[in-house]
């Protein structure tokens, strides 16, 4: 019995057919641009200042306090209100922003409506509705009432931020991979806080998207 065995030029012509097929699967890329949508968040809230707190209390709404003098020049990490200040004895009474920040975004957490369907696109990819960024210097603040010689004082916080969607992007890319042009766009103007989807393809008549996510990229304006 005989065996015949592949001469060396079926397998260069192998290594040849597998090299084109690679090039074919990683020439395709796609950059993805998505516009969502902005909302306004209004949220009134009260927080509590003390001095006997060493970090915030989020489910009781009590931030850290300090006293400090009027002399003394104020870190730009520290907050205070003129209502806050005692010209007799000649200090104040001041809070991190970031505290008061933390407050508003635990309190943010609880308004907003992040129940979302993702038509069964998986349980990795949950949209979430958040604040983009907060601003505690731009908020209006008014004191309940207060007790400087303590440290103490109860603060009416009204805020004003814009809410959007935070995508897992990652995760939306692996969904991505391999669709067609037409069902990716469906699924992504499906997708909840997105006003408008856009696909450059490359090259231009490659009608699926590639076959590796590094090969994707997601703008969100």
């Amino acid at each position: 019995m005989t065996y015949s065995f592949p001469t060396f030029k079926f397998f260069v012509f192998g290594l040849l057919i597998l090299f084109l097929l690679f090039i074919i699967a990683w020439v395709p890329k796609t950059e993805i641009e998505l516009t969502s949508i902005s909302e306004p968040l209004l949220l009134d809230f009260e927080v509590n200042l003390s001095q006997s707190a060493t970090h915030p209390l989020l489910n009781l709404d009590i931030i850290p306090s300090k006293i400090v003098n009027l002399e003394e020049e104020l870190d730009s990490d520290y907050m205070s209100i003129d209502g806050l200040k005692d010209n007799e004895r000649g200090d104040m009474v001041v809070f991190l922003q970031k505290d008061l920040q933390k407050i508003a975004e635990y309190k943010t957490q609880n308004v907003l409506d992040n129940s979302y369907k993702t038509n069964g696109l998986g349980a990795d990819f949950v949209p979430i509705k958040e604040v983009a960024k907060f601003h505690p210097l731009e908020w209006r603040i008014q004191i309940i009432n207060k007790d400087l010689e303590k440290g103490k004082a109860t603060l009416l916080v009204s805020l004003e931020e814009e809410v959007t969607m935070n995508y897992d992007l990652k995760a939306l890319k692996k969904i991505m991979v391999s669709q067609k042009l037409t069902e990716a766009n469906r699924i992504l103007k499906e997708l909840p806080g997105i006003k408008n989807v856009m696909i450059n393809n490359s090259p231009k008549f490659w009608q699926h998207l590639p076959l590796f996510p590094s090969r994707i990229k997601i703008i969100i304006n």
